[in-house]
This record gives structure tokens, sequence and C-alpha cells, in this order.
């Protein structure tokens, strides 16, 4: 297997915070894109069939702000797997003022499944803005889903979708899981490390306490009950708290009849 990109993602990272919005060329070799920062992340992309006959897709639009063309590339990392450099990806290029939409970013890359989404640029800085969208696509009936945030890999600190070493965040486990599944998802982004979730019913009693070893660069997401090994109670909540690297958790609702969909962060501090 090829080098793991995250080592050089996060030495880049900092340094890229300070650099200027500069002009870049209409391609991305793969040896320049290896090279990248991760500029943006979105936690889940999914192009994927679903329960009760529900197909679940991501729409992605990338607005450029600024005055002079950005050129970037877009990698997926699948779902269970250990994110690589020869991940597959989209070459993307941005006129001053442009945007660039996909209705199925996954489909515009030839794939399916469910994953994860890095945005990599010359710069960290010099990141498009973006808009997206995870949906169940009913056909002539319609669409229902939810906008999804893109998170910087720096986001840490009090609210902070990016959780560290002693920092905890909760996630609130729906109150009627008969109406609602309730997945896990979990996205490592660094070296390794430990995860402890405790899980508190609706009355603040815990009642598990799970630890997990999580790949370096990987990506997950797991009916929640199965993923923690235990019968989730219902309206309770979970208190996330990595000891080691820097992960994001969240955890994404949907209703068992109209397959609409909703996401949580479990946020630093919150």
């Amino acid at each position: 297997m090829s080098m793991r990109r995250g080592v050089s993602i996060f030495v880049c990272a900092g340094l890229a915070l300070v650099a200027p919005a500069l002009s870049q060329t209409e391609d991305v070799s793969a040896e320049a894109a290896a090279a990248m920062p991760v500029a943006r992340i979105l936690p889940a992309v999914a192009s994927i069939g679903g329960v009760g006959g529900s197909y679940f897709k991501t729409s992605i639009q990338l607005f450029n702000q600024y005055s002079a063309p950005l050129s970037g590339r877009l990698v997926f990392h699948r779902a269970g797997e250990t994110a690589a450099s020869d991940d597959p990806g989209l070459n993307i290029s941005i006129a001053s003022g442009e945007t660039l939409s996909y209705d199925d970013v996954l489909a515009a890359m030839g794939l399916t499944g469910i994953g994860t989404l890095d945005i990599l640029m010359p710069y960290a800085s010099t990141s498009p803005l973006v808009v997206s969208r995870v949906f169940d696509d009913a056909g002539e009936s319609g669409t229902s889903g939810f906008t999804q945030d893109v998170i910087s890999p720096n986001e840490t600190g009090p609210l902070g979708r990016v959780l560290t070493s002693g920092n905890a965040g909760y996630l609130i486990i729906p109150s009627d899981l008969e109406a609602f599944r309730f997945n896990l998802g979990v996205r490592m982004l660094t070296v390794g490390g430990w995860v402890q979730f405790l899980v508190f019913d609706a009355h603040g009693e815990q009642v598990a306490d799970v630890g997990k070893s999580l790949e370096s660069y990987s990506f997950q997401q797991q009916e929640a009950s199965r993923f923690l090994g235990l019968d989730l109670p219902a309206g309770g909540s979970i208190r996330v708290r990595p000891t080691g690297g820097s992960v994001i958790v969240y955890g994404a609702t949907v209703d068992n009849v109209t397959q609409d969909p909703s996401i949580q962060f479990a946020r630093s501090g919150s």
C-alpha cells in the first residue's frame, strides 16, 4: 500500500493558514495532489441504497470567492478502509466567481458506496465555499435530507467538531428507537487513537463504558448499537472522549418511514 497521506496533511496544514490565495494551474497531477493539505472535510458522503427502498446521495457545490482561479482535488476514502494516497478522486478547477456543482459527487467520480471526502487545495486557507446536502432520492416523490457543513481539520477548541485528546463532546440518542435508526460515524484524522464512549440513560445514569481503538486515518459508520456492542437507552446520551489522536464523531438519525435523515456532531466542550 502506498504512503498514507495524513502525515503530510497535518504538517502542511498549520503553515498553510497564513498563505495568500494564489492563482493555480488548471490541472492537478497525482504527485501534486498527494502533497496538498486537506483544506476541508465532508465527514459523510454516500451514493448507496438503504433500508426501505431509500437511495442516499450527496450533492456538493463549490464557489470560488477569490479573484484568482482555484484548482484542487476531491478525494474519497471508503468506509472501513484506511486512507491512502491512491484513493480515488476528482480534479477540480474553479474560475473566479464560478460555482461548480455535482448532484451526486460520488457518481461524478464513477463510484458508489459510503465514506468521507477530503477537499485538497495547494493552501488550506484558500478553500472554496462549500454547500453540501445528504439526501434520500425518492425520484418523483422528491428528496429529503440535510445540509452538511464542511469541517476544517483545525476546528478544535470550544465547540469544535474535531475532538482532540482530553476533550469530550456529546451525542443525543433518539427518544424513539423504533421510529428512528441511529448510526455512529467516526473519522480518524491522525495516526491511530483511542476513543472512549460513555453511554447514559435519559436520567443521566451511566449504563456503559466502551473503548474503541481506531486505525490510522480511517472512517467507519455503523448502526450505533452494533458499533458499541449494546442496546442503547432511548433518549439517552453518549459522551465521546478521545485519549489519543484527533477525531470527528457524528450521529446520523434516519426516520424509518420517510427515510428523512439528520446529523449531529460531538462538539468539544459542549
